[in-house]
């Protein structure tokens, strides 16, 4: 039987730090770079490729996978409702199960946004499908705090929960910066400049 990993806790907590340090301890070796990111190597017995996590000054990480886990792969979740995540999937799938809304799948060019409220559940991987993302993560209130320190109009999550829990489990990634509270693509980008100092586009092709 396939182990589960865990992670919980609201992200920056002890808890969830060191959910993700063991996690990461348990899978991969790893590898410091020196532009603040931190490449985490899935050792050979635990798949092919990359978990990369850059900490943004604004209490974000972007994480990036480029992964192929051998004999699968299962991560267990608990996450308070101030637990902000955002992932786009690039490339294979990621099967999703949250405890209240059922089962999903995080396909190529959809995305599953957490929503304000507790989640639980497990992703999986299949064994040797590569999985190739990037995530968002943070809080809920970091999210707000940042944008009313951008001056930038933001749009209340008004989703029924029920609508939210079903987003979570994968949708179309059409108006991204949309639907984590920009009222425009050109929000996102000018919030994102501002905070890394370079373009989304450019961010993109200096980590691909």
């Amino acid at each position: 039987m396939t182990h589960v990993h865990q992670l919980a806790g609201v992200a920056g907590s002890r808890t969830s730090e060191a959910t993700y340090a063991a996690y990461y301890a348990s899978i991969a070796q790893v590898e410091e770079s020196g532009d603040g990111t931190v490449r985490h190597r899935l050792r050979p017995e635990a798949g092919d490729g990359t978990i990369e996590v850059t900490s943004l000054r604004s209490g974000f990480d972007i994480v990036r996978y480029d992964v192929a886990f051998a004999g699968g792969h299962r991560v267990g979740y608990s996450f308070p409702g101030d637990h902000f995540e955002l992932e786009h999937c690039v490339d294979g799938r990621m099967s999703i199960r949250e405890t209240h809304s059922g089962a999903g799948e995080l396909r190529a060019r959809s995305v599953a946004l957490s929503p304000r409220c507790a989640t639980e559940g497990v992703v999986a991987h299949g064994d040797g499908e590569r999985y190739r993302a990037v995530s968002i993560t943070g809080t809920w209130s970091g999210l707000t705090s940042r944008l009313g320190g951008f001056g930038v109009d933001a749009l209340p999550d008004n989703r029924p929960e029920s609508v939210a829990r079903e987003q979570y489990l994968g949708g179309r990634s059409s108006g991204i910066g949309h639907e984590v509270g920009y009222a425009s693509p050109s929000n996102f980008g000018y919030a994102f400049r501002r905070d890394r100092g370079i373009t989304p586009a450019k961010f993109r092709r200096a980590h691909s």
